[in-house]
């Protein structure tokens, strides 16, 4: 996920909750397996990153609470790791996750999602989804009894809303239903209760709520106060949505969906990519190697050919709405308003890349690209003078005060040895070398070892 979705995603805290609150267990996934299985209970997993403003949010108002404790520590195994790190890599990848932090209540037994909740909430709404979890867990009908009957023809309101939520919850398609509920149940002019309920079933692009939600986007708006452009975020999630379940289904027409709800609707997804993130995904996920390769062409190029002017507005855009979703998060932390601007600033002076976040992405997309060419394609002379024009943007992009800059420097310097400009190359990897300080030390170690390699002209 992005990181954009931060303000609609609920967190748990990266400290250990005080003693009368949520007690996490530390240690190995399958040690949490294990004592689940022993005590017969549901394991409630944080996925989250270290990055995550909401987390803090989170731990500091919710988790330490005696209430939350009091329920979650008799209920669950409580588990919290972090996505980026160790086992949570793989974790997260089992899971399908997408967007930080991600709360799972998980069946040890079967290792199976019992229900899946993202979204910032107050301690009644954590404490509602503790009992929402238990009860989906002694729910008799499975999720194939519900597929069983909508196939079978049963479309009375109170199934459909029934199967809507625990598609919700089990993050399942719920396109079919959702046509079904609309077609019967939705006015011509509905009304708040009926747009909030769309929008928050509303899974991907296809189906028919989407085109009633977006002619009533104002009303829409007005539900939800506290989110800044909250289509901004509600858009990209139907197109990201709509890719998952496309890839999943193996349904290449969906990519003509997600174009044109781009168009249609004012979407903004893939970043500055745009149309040709989504199909370079789909063929990288399918396995389809050609079309990959065709699509990360015409992705790299487009982003080549780019004007400094569109990456300059991306990046001004993306830096408003991160002060947007700081303002959030200090006023969710109960932070006094004349400190609002100063916190807003210290931050963005810890972290200078969200100011040039759009053109940052860009750059890593170009450095992925041309990274494969010196995998995968050492032996072909055209995609390799491609793949330099790539990396040399990617670098360019990113300027030499970027952190990142090393690594992309690594890469273009590749590049221009295999392309036979092996003096150029060995100098820019000298340079890169040099600004390893503060690296992991295995990547550092790597390009030190390239380094000594193309000094012996034997990479």
């Amino acid at each position: 996920m992005n990181r954009i979705g931060l303000l609609l995603l609920c967190s748990v805290a990266t400290l250990w909750a005080q003693a009368q609150g949520i007690n996490f267990e530390q240690g190995a996934w399958k040690d949490v397996l294990a004592r689940a299985k022993k005590e017969k209970k549901m394991i409630y997993m944080d996925i989250y990153t270290t990055w995550c403003g909401p987390c803090k949010i989170m731990a500091k108002n919710i988790f330490p609470m005696e209430a939350a404790g009091k329920k979650y520590n008799a209920a669950f195994v409580n588990y919290k790791i972090d996505a980026e790190k160790g086992e949570g890599i793989a974790l997260a990848k089992q899971y399908k996750v997408e967007g930080y932090p991600t709360n799972l209540f998980i069946d040890p037994n079967t290792q199976e999602v019992v229900y899946r909740v993202m979204g910032s909430c107050e301690i009644d709404e954590f404490l509602n989804r503790a009992d929402i979890a238990v009860t989906e867990q002694k729910d008799p009908m499975k999720w194939t009894d519900y597929e069983a009957q909508l196939a079978k023809g049963k479309k009375d309101k109170a199934f459909l809303v029934a199967y809507m939520k625990k598609a919700r919850r089990l993050d399942h398609n719920n396109d079919k239903a959702l046509d079904l509920y609309v077609a019967q149940y939705v006015p011509t002019q509905p009304d708040d209760e009926a747009l909030k309920f769309l929008t928050e079933h509303t899974v991907t692009l296809n189906n028919k709520a989407v085109p009633v939600v977006y002619a009533n986007k104002e009303k829409v708006i007005s539900l939800y106060p506290d989110i800044d452009d909250y289509f901004y975020y509600f858009g990209p999630r139907l197109a990201y949505n709509t890719l998952g379940y496309a890839v999943e289904t193996k349904n290449e027409g969906l990519l003509k969906l997600i174009e044109q709800g781009m168009r249609r609707y004012d979407i903004s997804a893939g970043g500055l990519s745009g149309m040709h993130y989504f199909y370079k995904e789909y063929y990288s996920r399918t396995g389809d190697e050609k079309k990959a390769w065709e699509a990360t062409i015409s992705e790299a190029n487009h982003l080549l050919e780019l004007p400094a002017a569109t990456y300059a507005e991306q990046d001004k855009a993306e830096l408003q709405r991160a002060k947007s979703s700081l303002l959030y998060q200090l006023k969710a932390m109960k932070v006094p308003e004349e400190k609002y601007e100063s916190s807003i600033e210290a931050t963005l002076a810890q972290n200078p890349d969200m100011r040039h976040s759009a053109t940052l992405s860009a750059a890593q997309s170009l450095n992925e690209s041309a990274w494969k060419v010196v995998e995968n394609k050492k032996d072909d002379p055209a995609a390799i003078a491609m793949a330099i024009q790539w990396s040399d943007k990617a670098a360019t992009l990113a300027g030499k005060e970027n952190q990142s800059w090393p690594m992309f420097a690594d890469t273009h310097a590749n590049l221009l040895y295999l392309g036979g400009e092996k003096e150029k190359a060995i100098a820019l990897e000298e340079e890169a070398v040099a600004r390893t300080a503060g690296m992991p030390e295995d990547v550092a170690a790597s390009m030190k070892e390239t380094l000594e390699k193309m000094k012996a002209g034997n990479l």
